[in-house]
């Protein structure tokens, strides 16, 4: 019969075997979401709208987005949480963590969004690299969290970088596009293959 210590280490074995997966499958429908997001506000751009309601179509366009990616790392966390810590887990003072964590994503976004409606592209390229650089953060966070780095994600973080340059030229928006196409793509059929 086998001890207590061995079955305890297969059981977090087996449990940071599935903490990956999920966190892979979690990315790639992140990086495919935000995909869907470029289509749209292509979509939008190229209608004939005036430029205030282009900008402001493309402004209540980001919330839905936004919302589903939260929502993708919130049930992610709570997830990987209750794997680790088991019973220890507290939700409560998690959602507190979680809501105040939002925070260096919105105040960018909030100025990104001021300087979509008038007009100051140096604001916007600023604001838009402050804005990149908080998600770069927390993607490489998780990389270095779980480990597991793809080349892919290293494709689709240089696409990221590459966005808020997309004042001067729609090749940057394209780069990104495919990167994080291919990158979500690539992560999602790791998570299929057995």
């Amino acid at each position: 019969m086998r001890n207590y210590e061995e079955i305890v280490k297969e059981a977090n074995e087996l449990a940071e075997r599935l903490i990956k997966k999920k966190s892979r499958k979690t990315l790639g429908t992140y990086y495919i979401l935000w995909v869907f997001y470029s289509f749209f506000e292509a979509i939008i751009s190229s209608l004939p709208l005036s430029s205030l309601l282009s900008n402001i179509a493309s402004a209540l366009l980001v919330v839905p987005f936004i919302y589903l990616s939260l929502r993708l790392s919130y049930n992610f966390n709570v997830e990987y949480l209750r794997l680790k810590r088991g019973e220890k887990f507290n939700k409560k003072k998690f959602d507190k963590y979680f809501a105040l964590s939002i925070i260096p994503f919105a105040i960018p976004l909030a100025i990104l969004i001021y300087s979509l409606f008038t007009g100051i592209f140096i604001l916007y390229i600023l604001f838009g690299y402050v804005y990149v650089s908080v998600i770069e953060y927390y993607l490489i966070i998780t990389f270095r969290w779980l480990g597991n780095l793809r080349y892919y994600d290293v494709f689709a973080m240089i696409g990221l970088l590459l966005l808020p340059l997309s004042y001067f030229s729609d090749v940057f928006p394209t780069i990104m596009v495919i990167t994080w196409t291919y990158a979500g793509t690539k992560s999602l059929l790791e998570v299929i293959e057995v």
